[in-house]
């Protein structure tokens, strides 16, 4: 809490820390993991989310410890959905080529 939050008679309520968690950076590596698991599976183009997740991971590791835990499993469900979107571009190369020698 800053002193000019103090003079406007903001009091933090007990128990917590005054201008809250700072755990957004982790929140959006779950949600941009999540949804580049999800993106991967059913649509085989996730990996744009699943990379933003990767690059959000690291900063979100060094911020707030109340995060850690969001940030390492929205890294992990960015490389499930990396690997999903690797096996589905595969997946349609291998039906591509099939429809041109067929």
């Amino acid at each position: 809490m800053t002193w000019s939050d103090a003079a406007s008679g903001y009091v933090a309520a007990p128990g917590t820390i005054a201008g809250g968690s700072r755990t957004g950076t982790a929140t959006l590596t779950l949600i941009f993991g999540l949804l580049g698991l999800i993106g991967g599976i059913v649509f085989g183009w996730g990996f744009p989310f699943a990379i933003a997740a990767l690059v959000l991971a690291p900063r979100a590791l060094r911020g707030d410890p109340a995060g850690h835990a969001r940030a390492r499993r929205g890294r992990t469900l960015a490389l499930v959905g990396l690997v999903a979107t690797v096996v589905w571009f595969g997946y349609s190369v291998l039906r591509f080529i099939d429809l041109l020698l067929n």
